[in-house]
């Protein structure tokens, strides 16, 4: 994400535990973060961490996540929320 507000992040840290939670299916074990996004898919984890959030007009969601990309490059897939 870019261009998000301090109430955006705040929103997607309090979305993390519940996230995490329904792709361990409740149970406590240790998955990295990246691995839960993969295991729920990023259109899953894109559903669920942005659950309640309201992004303000400026924020940018990437469409999908590769890993293995630069940030530079990783911009390429950033995209408005609305085309205003």
């Amino acid at each position: 994400m870019n261009w998000v507000t301090e109430d955006v992040v705040l929103g997607i840290l309090k979305n993390w535990q519940d996230f995490s939670a329904e792709v361990l299916n409740h149970k406590p074990v240790y998955l990295h973060g990246g691995h839960l996004i993969d295991r729920a898919g990023y259109n899953k984890f894109k559903e669920l961490i942005l659950k309640g959030v309201e992004l303000n007009p400026e924020a940018m969601v990437a469409d999908r996540i590769f890993w293995a990309e630069t940030e530079y490059r990783s911009n390429i897939n950033v995209k408005p929320v609305c085309e205003c």
